[in-house]
């Protein structure tokens, strides 16, 4: 990219450039950007020279490729132009100036354009990439911290890549430059993910993060060796279990108890807390029969009915 507008100069008051700056962007280091100035006089004027510093032949990142306005006499008004490119051969920033010197009414004159660039690659792979379950069921929180360099162009975003356990990675979401993580959603409960990413800067992608893997929250089992006995008083019955032998990965925080009549239509009649193992069930009617299940719910998943 070539960026620069035209303006005068208070040492140049018989010529302009457009544009009055050049500036290159930045480039991989070893490429080649060439830029086209237009010089204007302003009054009848003669150009002796175009040249980057102070040589013609200037041995930097810099040079004039094509002189059209040397040697010659322009009247005001009239126009010519001359290319300047940019090569670095290393990483960097770097500035110089193109000086046109001409002759004008009673004295010599120059006319500066500035010139400038920046040398840069790809950035480093993130470091320290890690994957999670959650926070929601069906999801996978991928985290990162910025790589260790930018390439000498900053971050400017972060391309995150999925796999299923053994597949093919494909582009799945994308991050702004100041984030360090990313939430992918919409996944299976109980499936394995891989996942790597990279940091992208005005070069392109840069390197590719370590591989790391992570596996939706499950549902709970079931509760386990689950009774229901007559209650220590008339018409209650005791219900009593253990937890289940799986919490799906994120931890247990209730039982949801479920009851049905001779209707066998269950509904819920309790949730108790996430340390409890019996619930007593009260204001039955004497000799009357009931069926029980209970599960166990986490903040993630609802888990698997244990029936009685």
């Amino acid at each position: 990219m070539v960026a620069g507008s035209p303006a005068a100069s208070a040492d140049s008051p018989y010529a302009t450039a457009s544009p009055a700056s050049v500036d290159f962007g930045t480039h991989p280091a070893g490429s080649l950007t060439t830029a086209t100035v237009v010089v204007t006089a302003n009054s009848t004027i003669s150009i002796d020279g175009v040249a980057v510093g102070s040589a013609i032949n200037y041995p930097g990142p810099f040079w004039i490729d094509r002189d059209g306005c040397s040697g010659r006499i322009y009247a005001a008004g009239d126009t010519c132009s001359f290319d300047v490119s940019f090569r670095p051969t290393s990483l960097g920033s770097y500035s110089d100036s193109v000086r046109v010197g001409y002759n004008g009414p009673g004295a010599a004159y120059q006319l500066l354009v500035p010139v400038s660039g920046v040398a840069a690659t790809t950035p480093t792979a993130p470091g320290s990439a890690a994957a999670e379950p959650g926070p929601q069921p069906g999801q996978v929180t991928v985290s990162w911290a910025p790589p260790s360099s930018d390439g000498g162009s900053p971050v400017i975003g972060y391309q995150v890549y999925r796999a299923p356990a053994g597949g093919s990675f494909t582009l799945v979401g994308s991050a702004t430059a100041t984030a360090t993580s990313y939430t992918d959603s919409g996944l299976p409960a109980g499936s394995i993910w891989q996942y790597y990413l990279t940091a992208v800067n005005a070069i392109g992608e840069g390197a590719a993060s370590s591989s790391v893997n992570a596996t939706t929250f499950s549902a709970p089992g079931a509760p386990q060796s689950v009774q229901a006995t007559p209650g220590a008083q008339a018409g209650q019955i005791g219900l009593s279990w253990q937890q289940p032998t799986s919490d799906g990965g994120s931890p247990i925080n209730a039982y949801d108890v479920y009851r049905a009549g001779s209707d066998g239509v269950f509904s819920l009649i309790a949730t108790t807390a996430a340390s409890a193992v019996s619930y007593t069930d009260s204001g039955l009617p004497a000799g009357s029969i009931w069926q029980y299940y209970l599960t166990a719910s986490t903040t993630s998943v609802p888990g698997q009915r244990a029936a009685r």
